[in-house]
């Protein structure tokens, strides 16, 4: 099997994981994850699998997925598509943005997720995940509506924020 780092396309993502993880450790992780039925994206650097084919999703209506995630994500927004949220595995962080309604003023929240937690994210919810430094974080995300990735704004690319580690911690 070739190596985690030469699987992924060339660009920012690839450069974050050359700089930020060690190529045992993310070769380790592709081994389990893959091994479990996880297809490496090499566009976006995450582990993907659903239980149901595009034809089920169809008829369904909506996207049920399992992402493992070994890097931050970037701080995203669905417009239309709300999230239902479920850890499956590992621990991390959440964070979504939050504003006040009365002063309409903009604040970044974080929340320790870890297996077992489950929880909503609204539409039009600006949030991002992130695994704790060293390690994985597995989710199944159930969607609203089907998942349309033209759908999905980014706000802050996650090789943009400049230090994680503040944010962990």
């Amino acid at each position: 099997m070739k190596k985690f780092i030469e699987r992924l396309d060339e660009g920012p993502i690839r450069e974050w994981y050359m700089v930020h993880r060690e190529p045992d450790e993310l070769n380790r992780i592709a081994n389990y994850v893959e091994e479990r039925g996880y297809s490496l994206d090499p566009k976006s650097g995450l582990f993907l699998m659903s239980p149901f084919g595009e034809e089920d999703i169809k008829q369904l209506g909506y996207t049920i997925i399992q992402i493992i995630f070994p890097r931050p994500t970037d701080f995203h927004v669905h417009e239309k598509m709300g999230e239902g949220i479920e850890v499956l595995l590992g621990g991390g962080v959440y964070f979504e943005y939050k504003q006040d309604k009365t002063s309409l003023e903009v604040s970044k929240v974080k929340k320790p997720i870890g297996a077992s937690d489950a929880f909503l994210i609204n539409p039009g919810n600006p949030h991002a995940f992130s695994p704790l430094p060293g390690t994985f974080l597995e989710i199944r995300v159930s969607c609203t509506e089907i998942y349309d990735d033209s759908q999905e704004t980014t706000i802050t690319p996650f090789n943009q924020v400049t230090d994680w580690q503040l944010l962990w911690s």
